[in-house]
């Protein structure tokens, strides 16, 4: 049976088993990317490294919260599509999800980085702490891209029937960065640059897989150049599905930065 179809005649417990258990797993491990950052960079950099990963969390926050727009939208209507047996038109779903995560990861990136050091100040950055936190957000954010084509375009693969291959994508980058952080902070003495080097690495292992997995076509979806062309109605859509979740993310972002 097609994993798509499988959504439409499998029972309701099945799927929710199929379905609900990697999806909670691939969210646990996508929060343990700042908890290994913390770990490592705590034990390598010392408290005032602690400090800069902690006052960069909420513009990270922001960060997960534009990629979860748009995998939020794109998979909702992907499933919608897929339900109607138009696959051709999930497709284009597909293919203008990308284009929407290049945009706004470009924007967003310029964004922040215009205004780094005044934004990490009104997030409670120290003129001790300032420095470092401007080192690991920068490099977090020029390597944003990665960020958003891994985690935007993994819940279309859970849409379209593939919850085992989602939660694979996340462990890859997960295991990755477990392995980067210590190598690059220790061993080659890279200190907070080195972890987020690691995390930045590590999501573009894991962008290039997903990447690669819809280009082949291995699920039901493939990820075809002629649907990569921007279409308002489309990306309109999408991002109106995916607003709600990414003002959940801004008021999470908001809690972070009046603890800190």
């Amino acid at each position: 049976m097609d994993k798509a179809d499988a959504l439409g005649q499998e029972r309701i417990g099945v799927l929710l088993r199929r379905f609900s258990l990697p999806a909670i797993t691939g969210m646990v491990v996508n929060a343990l990317y700042n908890v290994i950052d913390s770990i490592f960079v705590g034990q390598g950099v010392g408290e005032v490294g602690l400090a800069a990963v902690t006052v960069a969390f909420p513009l990270m926050i922001l960060l997960m919260g534009v990629g979860m727009m748009v995998s939020i939208g794109a998979a909702t209507l992907v499933s919608i599509h897929l339900g109607g047996q138009n696959r051709d038109e999930a497709e284009l779903i597909l293919g203008n999800a990308v284009t929407v995560i290049i945009i706004l990861s470009l924007l967003s990136a310029s964004a922040v980085l215009w205004r780094l050091e005044d934004l990490l100040v009104l997030f409670g950055a120290t003129p001790e702490v300032l420095p470092y936190a401007v080192d690991f957000t920068f490099i977090i954010f020029a390597g944003s891209l990665f960020m958003h084509l891994c985690f935007g375009l993994n819940g279309i693969i859970r849409a379209q029937g593939d919850p085992r291959t989602a939660l694979t994508t996340m462990l890859i980058g997960a295991v990755i960065n477990t392995i980067l952080n210590p190598f690059f902070i220790f061993y080659l003495q890279w200190g907070i640059k080195g972890s987020a080097l690691a995390t930045v690495i590590s999501q573009g292992v894991g962008s290039l897989w997903v990447l690669i997995y819809f280009v082949r076509g291995t699920g039901a979806l493939r990820l075809r150049r002629r649907h990569l062309a921007i279409r308002g109605a489309t990306a309109a859509a999408i991002v109106k599905l995916g607003l709600a979740p990414f003002l959940m993310q801004i008021g999470g972002s908001l809690v972070m930065v009046s603890f800190n």
